[in-house]
C-alpha cells in the first residue's frame, strides 16, 4: 500500500478512536480490518526505526488493535488436536512465508514474522514484529506490538513485556488529564465535589527501616570469667551501685568492656 493510502487509513481509524460509534459504518470498521491486515504482512508496523537511528512509533496501529479487539466476537477454534476459544485467530500460511512454528508454538493473527524466522513452543502476540532469522526459544513469548530485529535469539522462559496499552498513555500530561476524569467520576458516584474525590484514593504504604536511634538496644549476655580468659573484645555485665545511698536509689546495670573497667571504676 501507498503512503496516501496508509495515511487515509490512519485518518479513519484515529477519527473510530475517538468515537466508536463510527464503527457501526462499514467504512471505518474496513479501515480498522485492513490495518490489522497490513500488520499481518509486515507492511505496517507499530514502530519503524528511521534513518537516524531513531524510532517513530505508529499509535494508530496500536489504536486499531484496541478496536479490533471490540469487533471480534469470541469463537472456537480447532487446529488438529488442539482446541481455542478466542477472540484473535491464529496466523495462517506460515510455509508460504517461510516461519517454522514448532507445535504447541502460537502466532496470532496481526503479527509478522519475517522468512527464516523459528518459534519453538513459545508465544507472540498481535502486533509484534520478528526479524528475520530470529529464534523464539522454548517458553519464550514476544508481547503485543513488540519489536524484535534480525538474528536474535530469545532464550528459553525469556518474556518481552507487551507495549499495548492505550497510546499516549504514558505520557505525563495525560496521566493528570485521566486522573482528574477519573476523579470526577469518582465525585459524581459518591455525591461529593470533585476536589475532595482524590480522599478517596488510598494512599501506598511504604514501610522505612527504622533509624539507629530507634532500634532496640541488643541484649548483652551474662556470661562469668570472660575477663580472666583474656577475651578484651568480648562483653560482661557488672552492678555498680551509685553514689549515696537512699530511697528510690536502685542499682543499675551497665555492660562495660573488660578494656574499661578499670577506668570505670576509677
Amino acid at each position: 500500500m501507498t503512503a496516501n493510502g496508509i495515511q487515509e487509513l490512519a485518518a479513519l481509524v484515529e477519527a473510530a478512536f475517538e468515537d466508536r460509534d463510527l464503527l457501526r459504518d462499514a467504512k471505518y470498521s474496513d479501515a480498522v480490518l485492513e490495518t490489522i491486515d497490513l500488520l499481518d504482512r509486515g507492511e505496517v508496523r507499530v514502530a519503524s526505526p528511521t534513518e537516524s537511528g531513531d524510532w517513530e512509533v505508529h499509535a494508530f496501529a496500536k489504536q486499531a488493535i484496541l478496536l479490533y479487539f471490540g469487533l471480534r466476537q469470541m469463537e472456537r477454534m480447532e487446529v488438529g488436536p488442539f482446541e481455542f476459544f478466542d477472540k484473535i485467530p491464529l496466523k495462517k500460511n506460515l510455509e508460504a512465508q517461510g516461519v517454522r512454528v514448532v507445535p504447541p508454538g502460537t502466532v496470532r493473527y496481526g503479527a509478522h514474522m519475517q522468512r527464516g524466522t523459528v518459534l519453538m513452543p513459545g508465544y507472540v502476540n498481535i502486533g509484534a514484529f520478528v526479524g528475520e532469522g530470529t529464534m523464539v526459544d522454548t517458553w519464550a513469548t514476544v508481547g503485543s506490538c513488540a519489536q524484535i530485529g534480525k538474528g536474535v535469539h530469545l532464550s528459553g522462559g525469556v518474556g518481552i513485556g507487551g507495549v499495548l496499552e492505550p497510546p499516549g498513555a504514558g505520557h505525563p500530561r495525560r496521566h493528570r488529564e485521566r486522573a482528574g476524569r477519573d476523579a470526577g467520576l469518582r465525585a459524581a458516584a459518591l455525591g461529593r465535589h470533585p476536589r475532595h474525590a482524590q480522599e478517596e484514593v488510598p494512599r501506598r504504604r511504604v514501610r522505612r527501616p527504622l533509624r539507629p536511634h530507634h532500634r532496640a538496644p541488643q541484649r548483652v549476655h551474662r556470661q562469668e570469667g570472660l575477663a580472666q580468659r583474656g577475651a578484651p573484645r568480648l562483653r560482661r555485665e557488672r552492678l555498680i551501685e551509685p553514689e549515696g545511698r537512699g530511697p528510690g536509689r536502685v542499682p543499675r546495670r551497665v555492660a562495660l568492656s573488660t578494656r574499661w573497667r578499670s577506668l570505670a571504676a576509677r
